[in-house]
Formats: C-alpha cells, sequence, structure tokens
C-alpha cells in the first residue's frame, strides 16, 4: 500500500507539471531533444568502447592494465555516488549534466592532443578515465532523475525504453565505426587516438541539446534544506526499507560484476588472440551486443506487462549468462556476434525493468539519492569485475574468462528464481 501510495505522488506531480491528455512522445520536443543528446554521446562512447582497449594493448600488450583503465571509469562512483545523488537533488540538474558533457569533451580531447606532442602515457589514460567516471557519476544520476520530469508517469516505461533502445542504437553504430575509424590510423595506437577525437566531439552536440531544452529538470524545492549528510541517510533508508528495491538492488549489484566494460575486455582479446581478427571485426563483434539491445529495448516494455518483475529478472540474468557462453564456445565471427547479440538482449531488458520501475515508485524528492544508492552498488561491482577481468584474461585467457563470468551468471539466474525476489 504504502509503494502505491508513493507512486500516487509521483503520478500527481507529474500530472501537475504536464496536463491534459497523455501525448505521443514524438510530440515531446523536450523530451526529445534530450533524447537526440544521449544518442550522440552514447555514439561516442559506442566509438571509445572500442578504442580504449585497443589503445592500451597497443601501448603496454596488458589486458591487466587495459582492465586497470577500464575500472576506473567505473571508481569514482565508489566515492562520489552518494553525495551526488544528494546534490542532485539540491542542484540544477540541467547545469550538472552540461558540466559533465564539457569535461568528457575536454578528457577525451586531450588525448589526441597529448599523441600528437609525443606525451602520450597510460597514465594520462587512467587520468581520462577518472574524469569520465566522476562526469558518468553525476551525468547518469541527473538523466534518470529528470526523465519523470520530461514525460507523463505514464510515458516512463516508453520514454526509458527509447533511451535504451537509442543507446542500443548507438551502441550498434558506434563499436563498428569506432573500428573503421581505428582502421584509419597508419597504426594501431594512432587509428584509437583519432577515435578518442571523434568521441570528444560528441559531447560538445549533447551539451548543446541540453542548453536547448525549456521545461526545469526538477520541481522546485520549498522548506528549508537539510545537512547533505542528513540527504544521505534519507536516501540509504527509503532503499533499505522499501523491500522490492532493496532486493532488486542486491540483484544488480551481484549482476553487475559481469556485465558491460567487463564482458567487452575480454570479447576484445578474445577476438584477438582467438578468432584472429582486426579492429573493423572486432568492432562489429562488440557492436553486435547493440543490435541486441535495439531488439530488447523494444521487447521490455511487452514484457513487463506480461510477467512481473522477479521473474522477468530471472530470466534476463539467465539470457544474460547463454550469451556469454556462445561468445566462448566460438570459433567464427558469426557465432561471437550472436553471443553478443543475446548479451545485449539482456542487459537492455534488465536496464529497462530496473529504471522503469524505480522512476514509477521512488518520489521525485528523493530519485537522486535512492539512485545514487542503487547504483554505488553497481558501480562497485563493475569496477571491481572490470579489474578482475583484467587479471583472468592475462593470466588464465580470453576464453576462460568468458567461461567464468558465464558460469556465474547462470547461478546467479538459479539463484534469483529460488529466492523470494521471484515474487515481486
Amino acid at each position: 500500500m504504502e509503494r502505491e501510495r508513493r507512486g500516487d505522488r509521483v503520478g500527481t506531480t507529474t500530472a501537475a507539471i504536464e496536463t491534459g491528455r497523455p501525448g505521443h512522445l514524438g510530440r515531446n520536443f523536450d523530451f526529445l531533444r534530450l533524447w537526440m543528446g544521449q544518442v550522440a554521446s552514447a555514439l561516442g562512447n559506442g566509438i571509445s568502447l572500442v578504442a580504449t582497449p585497443l589503445l592500451v594493448l597497443a601501448l603496454t600488450d596488458s589486458p591487466a592494465l587495459a582492465g586497470l583503465v577500464a575500472a576506473a571509469r567505473t571508481a569514482p562512483y565508489l566515492m562520489l555516488g552518494l553525495p551526488a545523488g544528494a546534490l542532485i537533488d539540491r542542484l540544477d540538474r540541467r547545469t550538472i549534466l552540461i558540466l559533465c558533457d564539457v569535461a568528457r569533451f575536454l578528457a577525451m580531447g586531450s588525448v589526441p592532443i597529448a599523441w600528437v606532442a609525443g606525451t602520450l602515457e597510460p597514465t594520462q589514460l587512467i587520468v581520462v578515465a577518472l574524469v569520465q567516471g566522476v562526469a558518468v557519476t553525476f551525468a547518469n544520476l541527473a538523466q534518470v532523475a529528470a526523465l519523470p520530469r520530461l514525460v507523463r508517469r505514464d510515458q516512463i516505461p516508453s520514454a526509458q525504453a527509447l533511451n535504451v533502445s537509442s543507446q542500443g542504437v548507438a551502441s550498434l553504430v558506434g563499436p563498428g565505426l569506432g573500428g573503421l575509424v581505428v582502421g584509419f590510423g597508419a597504426t594501431l595506437a594512432e587509428g584509437a587516438v583519432i577515435a578518442f577525437g571523434v568521441d570528444s566531439l560528441t559531447y560538445i552536440v549533447s551539451a548543446a541539446m541540453l542548453l536547448s531544452i525549456r521545461k526545469p529538470f526538477q520541481i522546485d524545492r520549498t522548506g528549508a534544506t537539510v545537512g547533505m549528510g542528513q540527504q544521505i541517510v534519507e536516501g540509504l533508508r527509503f532503499l533499505w526499507t522499501d523491500r522490492p528495491i532493496r532486493l532488486l538492488a542486491i540483484v544488480n549489484m551481484i549482476h553487475r560484476f559481469c556485465i558491460g566494460s567487463v564482458v567487452v575486455l575480454a570479447v576484445v582479446v578474445f577476438a584477438r588472440d582467438v578468432l584472429a581478427v582486426g579492429p573493423s571485426v572486432i568492432g562489429l563483434i562488440v557492436g553486435a551486443a547493440g543490435a541486441g539491445g535495439l531488439l530488447g529495448s523494444i521487447l521490455a516494455p511487452v514484457v513487463r506487462r506480461t510477467v512481473s518483475v522477479g521473474w522477468s529478472m530471472v530470466a534476463t540474468i539467465l539470457l544474460h549468462g547463454v550469451g556469454i557462453a556462445l561468445v566462448a564456445l566460438s570459433r567464427d565471427v558469426a557465432l561471437a556476434m550472436a553471443g553478443m547479440a543475446v548479451v545485449g538482449i539482456a542487459e537492455a531488458m534488465t536496464s529497462v525493468i530496473q529504471v522503469s520501475y524505480r522512476l514509477a515508485t521512488i518520489p521525485d524528492a528523493l530519485q537522486g539519492r535512492v539512485n545514487s544508492v542503487y547504483r554505488m552498488g553497481s558501480f562497485g561491482a563493475m569496477t571491481g569485475g572490470t579489474a578482475l577481468a583484467g587479471f583472468l584474461v592475462e593470466t588464465q585467457g580470453a576464453g576462460a574468462a568468458l567461461w567464468m563470468m558465464a558460469a556465474y551468471i547462470l547461478t546467479i539466474g538459479v539463484g534469483v528464481g529460488l529466492s523470494g525476489v521471484r515474487r515481486l
């Protein structure tokens, strides 16, 4: 009952901002501007997703160091996640998003400058990854918290699905484009540096879209402002006392230990060493996850209307494990792409199911803080998982690392199916 009352409060607040009959998302131009900016930055992310490990491997030939660079991108959330959530609920979310785009533009753009100057070192790539991580920490929370202000409550699942589908398209095109861009360089390292420059430009497009949005990204805050420490405690308390949100947070944290960039690093090395393919084909293999993500984002709202949150999570986790196993089994590009497509379907559906549920049930004033607590576990798991993946790839080989990931995720899926999560 309490969860229903919270949902009513969120729906009432949203309705107060945008009255009248529900409109189609295609006529919500403020949301579309936010979406187009996300598409641009996601496309750039897809390009650098392939370029980053290739650049580290070209400079050092160390998968462990490539894992460390990837882990540096998620590590800042462990220190900044909780205060970031409180700040997002206190400050202007649009301003935060614009500053994050500027920071990422400068960080990514510093790589080609250092390359031309002859000063590029692996240490700089770690610093760039840390700056990206700080920006992502604030930007992801601000985007999620702002979404209910730009669309109606009944449009949240569709809006989140569109966001994920656009990321799926960008993740499909981006890695393939990244592989092509890397191929334009005279050397592997030079091509990867060019890809960093292309990625930096996408954040200018994103910032321009944000500047053109008219609606506020949060409701007016009324009453006395409490201290940041108390605000953080409120977010922690809400997540802990709300049983469904708490259970999903635990499952999400355990699952994220082998998701996203954790898998990409192993796949890049597997494609290079086992499949013996070049950057352009590696981009296609990684990009296949984007195609799967697009399909998953389309299927997720349909699944969510017919299947409970708990059983949806069980199915997507098991599907994710199967996808990684297919990649580990592959000895040709087609099967590897099929496996990555399955991985993309599972990851997209997981995101849509969880995020739409949180946005519909958490009050606006707590969105930043509760989501920051939720994601702190996610990013902490991905940080540890990425560093461990790099170590396993270097010591055991990419194929063995992928098999370990698949077994781990399938075990999680079975465990969730036997737990109370299935009744959510």
